[in-house]
């Protein structure tokens, strides 16, 4: 793969007015959902089936990275191409689905599935009555997290922003996917160095070095997600108290969640555990399930033991539909 660093637009559109007219036919492109330092996403349908869904408009001048992918001759904004591959198959139902690309001569424009109904993960979190969820909620949502990180680790890709603003969730089946990969990257190099995300997220080694090995900074920005989870709160917000380290719990959360997190923000990488290692933990072991059918869904105010532990994933799957989200600032 070849990434070129470039502000301007590394290819030619003679008439993106037919490029626009093409994505028309195919879409309707209609009320703005989000607004961005870089562009805007629409809700829309697509036409022959009216699949609801999302549309990203990026500004070219605004685009830093430009990737070839294997087989390609046009090149492609870095999100564009990530997304991409985290979509090919076989895919993962915990990823948002890449459905089409479209330019002009001034914008890039991404289209993506979008949930009906869905909200991102800060926004739920809000609606709930103490503003974090009890644990068994909390365990469904954050193993599907994990497992969206592994889908993208093992298609080579960097999410390099996993927060609660970018998780959308299926308000009724609770199911997640994870979304806005406008920061991510290809994981080519024993250590990154990338100056976007989100601070509260960032690991020890991220805010000291700003050199980081992509497992064990992604390891720690689930963890804080975790916290954020049952709290309600992020456990740092300045940089000597990712650096310090220290953290309070609230008197009801269980030693073996406390146990989870701390271990997810270890301060040293090396005594983080692997994204496996995380499924594994006894935590996620005990009474959380793989997956429920839409029509199996828990309630908000799921107690402990009110649904049966299961191995497998369901074969059929209801459909889960993504909206596209630019990163709040």
């Amino acid at each position: 793969m070849e990434i070129r660093s470039s502000g301007a637009d590394p290819s030619h559109v003679p008439n993106s007015s037919k490029e626009y007219e093409s994505l028309l036919r195919t879409y309707t492109m209609d009320s703005l959902i989000g607004q961005g330092k870089y562009g805007k996403v629409y809700s829309g349908y697509r036409r022959k089936d009216s699949l609801p869904v999302a549309i990203k408009s990026v500004r070219k001048g605004e685009i830093k990275k430009w990737i070839q992918l294997p087989g390609e001759m046009e090149l492609l904004p870095l999100e564009a191409a990530l997304l991409q591959i985290a979509s090919s198959p076989p895919t993962s139902p915990r990823v948002i689905c890449f459905l089409d690309r479209f330019q002009t001569s001034s914008e890039y424009l991404l289209v993506m599935e979008r949930p009906e109904p869905c909200k991102d993960l800060y926004e739920f979190l809000l609606d709930q009555t103490q503003g974090k969820f009890g644990e068994p909620l909390a365990k469904y949502i954050f193993r599907q997290i994990v497992e969206a990180v592994i889908h993208c680790h093992s298609r080579g890709i960097l999410h390099d922003d996993v927060k609660v603003n970018n998780i959308l969730v299926q308000t009724t089946t609770y199911q997640v996917k994870l979304i806005d990969f406008g920061v991510g990257s290809i994981l080519m190099e024993p250590e990154h160095c990338n100056f976007g995300g989100t601070f509260i997220f960032f690991s020890p080694e991220r805010v000291l070095n700003k050199k980081y090995k992509a497992t064990p900074t992604n390891v720690w920005a689930l963890g804080i997600n975790l916290y954020i989870l049952v709290t309600g709160e992020p456990p740092f917000r300045k940089a000597d108290e990712i650096i310090e380290g220290k953290l309070c719990f609230p008197t009801d959360i269980s030693q073996e969640c406390k146990s989870l997190i701390n271990w997810c923000l270890m301060f040293k990488p090396e005594d983080r555990p692997s994204l496996r290692e995380i499924l594994g933990h006894p935590w996620l072991q005990s009474t959380c399930p793989e997956m429920l059918q839409e029509k199996e869904c828990v309630s908000a105010n799921m107690e402990e033991g009110s649904y049966t532990d299961t191995t497998s994933t369901p074969t059929a799957r209801p459909i889960i539909r993504v909206q596209a989200e630019i990163e709040k600032q």
